[in-house]
């Protein structure tokens, strides 16, 4: 054990080495103990900030993005040519991979693009038991999105991430910006009811907001034909383990009107929630130790926030 003089001389050291520290792969593989992982975590394009999406997605790849399996979906190979020759599909456990978007799907049909990812995901060879769905300013934690797949069924269906509600809807729905996990179930139940046409899941003829927000749509089609529900996804404290904002609003509750307003009168389908009433919480209340996500993270607060958590392991 060092002593407190040791561990001072050890952290200015490793200050000063900085300038010198050894560049992170792009790329890196996983060892697997079988070919279907436990889940990945599939990466869609953000609205937020387009022109910074190479650098995010390069930051990603340096850090979390590997030990969270992740699949970069782009509509081509040249949003990020350092993965170009790992496409998903391609039998190896080499990460980030490229899910490329065929070219009949353009950047502004959101809808018809969930649906090619979810079903490509689902019926690719890596099968896995949860894919993580989130966009390039989410920021991941690797060991604590494992540690909510822990003990989880993928044959029974699972929606999880951070609930919310629309007055206008007869459902919850999870924050696409949070991240949200689906089981293979439910991915699957999700292409079926797609391929049946099911009046709960018409993806066809969908508005600008909806192309924006395919997940309403896909939360509607789960809740109406697959009895899939948005739950309640926070510790046993009642603190968020994903979050739709970054750590400095979320733990001074510095967020958006309209976020805090989706979580009124969530009660209808979450329960009760007698300490909380669904409320945001803030400072050592807004966060699960067990976090999962945080949102609106630039490339450059991802390489911090990255480098901060592996320094204090």
């Amino acid at each position: 054990q060092q002593s407190p003089q040791s561990k001072a001389t050890s952290a200015t050291e490793t200050v000063s080495a900085d300038a010198a520290a050894p560049a992170i792969p792009a790329k890196c593989e996983v060892k697997e103990k079988s070919l279907h992982p436990r889940y990945v975590t599939v990466i869609v394009p953000s609205v937020v900030n387009p022109n910074g999406r190479a650098a995010r997605l390069k930051a990603i790849s340096e850090t979390w993005g590997c030990q969270a399996r992740a699949i970069y979906v782009v509509h081509d190979v040249s949003e990020y040519p350092d993965a170009q020759a790992n496409l998903l599909g391609d039998g190896t456990s080499v990460y980030p991979k490229l899910l490329v978007v065929p070219p009949e799907i353009t950047a502004e049909e959101g809808v018809k693009r969930l649906y090619h990812v979810i079903k490509e995901v689902t019926e690719s060879e890596l099968d896995p038991d949860f894919a993580f769905f989130v966009n390039d300013h989410t920021f991941v934690i690797p060991e604590h999105a494992c540690c909510y797949t822990s003990g989880r069924d993928p044959r029974e269906h699972l929606y999880a991430g951070h609930a919310m509600r629309n007055k206008v809807d007869a459902f919850a729905f999870n924050s696409g910006a949070a991240g949200y996990f689906l089981s293979r179930a439910t991915m699957q139940g999700l292409v079926d009811r797609w391929g049946q046409h099911d009046p709960s899941c018409i993806t066809e003829g969908a508005s600008k907001w909806h192309q924006g927000n395919p997940g309403l749509l896909t939360a509607k089609c789960m809740s109406e034909a697959l009895n899939a529900k948005a739950i309640d996804t926070r510790d046993v404290h009642g603190w968020h383990r994903f979050h739709a904002f970054g750590l400095i609003r979320t733990v001074t509750g510095h967020v958006d009107e309209w976020y805090q307003n989706k979580h009124k009168d969530l009660d209808e389908f979450l329960g009760p929630d007698e300490a909380h009433h669904h409320k945001l919480g803030t400072l050592y209340e807004c966060c699960s130790a067990e976090t999962v996500s945080f949102h609106y993270v630039e490339h450059s607060e991802t390489a911090a926030l990255y480098r901060i958590m592996e320094d204090v392991k």
